[in-house]
C-alpha cells in the first residue's frame, strides 16, 4: 500500500509475553526464501528456524519446516514465519510494580525488539540516534500482548494506548502507527495457546485456525500462580437437529488462582521467596528451634551481616 512518507510492507508480528518479574518480547515476520525479503533484519537471528503454516482450511497438513535462508518447499498459498528478534524488560504486572511502569516495561520491550528486527542491531536507541528518518517502507504491526495482571474490562486500555502511542510515535519512521492491531489478554491464553499449538513431538506447530480450538488446561507457576482451563460445550437445544455445518462452537472457560500475592498464590515465586524469608526469621528468633542452612545462604546472597538487616 502507498503511504504518504513512503509505502507499507509486510506485516510484522509482534508476540509480548508480560510476566510479575520479566517481560520477553519476540518478533516474527513472513519469510519468504526466494529471496523477496525487503530487508534482513537483525544479523544475530539470521539462519533461525522457520514454521511453515498450512493455509486456512487446509487441515492437518504436515507443515515444512527449513533453516532461515535455505530454499526449501512451502505449503502452497501458506506462510512461513521467521523470528526476527527478541528483546527484554521489566515486569508487565500493574499490580506489581504498577500500571505506568508496566507499560513502559512493555513498550520498552516491544520497541526494542521491532527496531533489531528492522536492522537497527543496537535496537531502539540506535534508531533514534539516526534521527528516526523514515524508510522507503514502514512494516504494519500485529501485536499481541499476554501479561499477568489484566483480569477485568479495562485493564488492557493503558497498554492498548501506550503501544499504539509507541507505533506513532516512538517508531513512526519504521512502521505505519495508522493501521497497528493490538490485542491485550491474560497470560494464561497465551501459555495454553501454546501448549495446544506447538505441544507435539515436532517442533512445528499446526496452525490451522478454523480446524483448531483453543481447548485445554494450562497450569502457570511463576511470580504468581494460575490455572486456566477451555472446554468446548454442547450445542444450545435451539441448534440441536441444524445442519452440522451451522452449528456454531461454544465455550467455556475457567479459572482458579491468579488473585497476586497478597492472596496467597500458593506454590510461586513469591510464595516460595515469603515462606523462606519467614523460615530465616523464625529459626533467628528461636520459635523454630531447628538451624537451617538458609540463613547463610540468603545473608550472603544479599551481601547481608545479619538477619535484622533484612527489614531494611
Amino acid at each position: 500500500t502507498t503511504m504518504a512518507g513512503g509505502t507499507t510492507s509486510a506485516a510484522l508480528c509482534v508476540g509480548i509475553d508480560g510476566g510479575g518479574t520479566k517481560t520477553k518480547c519476540i518478533v516474527t515476520d513472513r519469510c519468504d526464501h526466494a529471496g523477496e525479503e525487503g530487508d534482513a533484519g537483525s544479523a544475530a537471528w539470521r539462519g533461525t528456524p522457520c514454521w511453515a503454516c498450512p493455509p486456512l482450511g487446509a487441515g492437518h497438513a504436515a507443515p515444512t519446516a527449513t533453516q532461515g535462508g535455505v530454499g526449501s518447499a512451502r505449503h502452497e498459498a501458506g506462510c512461513v514465519y521467521r523470528l526476527r528478534s527478541a528483546a527484554t524488560a521489566g515486569s508487565a504486572n500493574p499490580n506489581s510494580v504498577g500500571v505506568d511502569q508496566a507499560v513502559k516495561n512493555v513498550v520498552e520491550a516491544a520497541r526494542e525488539a521491532v527496531a533489531k528486527a528492522l536492522g537497527y542491531e543496537d535496537g531502539w536507541r540506535a534508531y533514534q540516534a539516526s534521527g528516526g528518518a523514515s524508510g522507503a517502507s514502514r512494516r504494519r504491526l500485529s501485536v499481541c500482548l499476554s501479561t499477568s495482571g489484566v483480569d477485568r474490562a479495562g485493564d488492557e486500555v493503558p497498554f492498548v494506548e501506550g503501544l499504539r502511542k509507541m507505533a506513532r510515535e516512538d517508531l513512526a519512521g519504521l512502521v505505519d502507527g495508522s493501521t497497528v492491531a493490538i490485542r491485550v489478554v491474560n497470560d494464561a491464553y497465551a501459555a495454553l495457546a501454546s501448549g495446544v499449538y506447538v505441544g507435539g513431538k515436532s517442533n512445528n506447530p499446526l496452525l490451522d485456525w478454523q480446524a483448531d480450538c483453543l481447548v485445554g488446561i494450562v497450569s502457570i507457576v511463576g511470580t504468581g500462580t494460575i490455572a486456566f482451563g477451555v472446554k468446548e460445550s454442547l450445542p444450545t437445544a435451539q441448534e440441536e437437529g441444524k445442519e452440522s455445518g451451522e452449528l456454531k462452537n461454544h465455550f467455556e472457560t475457567a479459572r482458579v488462582s491468579g488473585w497476586g500475592p497478597a492472596f496467597g498464590d500458593t506454590g510461586s515465586g513469591y510464595d516460595l521467596g515469603y515462606r523462606l524469608l519467614c523460615a530465616v526469621a523464625r529459626c533467628h528468633d528461636g520459635r523454630d528451634a531447628r538451624e537451617t542452612s538458609l540463613t547463610a545462604k540468603v545473608l550472603s546472597h544479599l551481601e547481608l551481616q545479619e538477619p535484622q538487616q533484612l527489614i531494611k
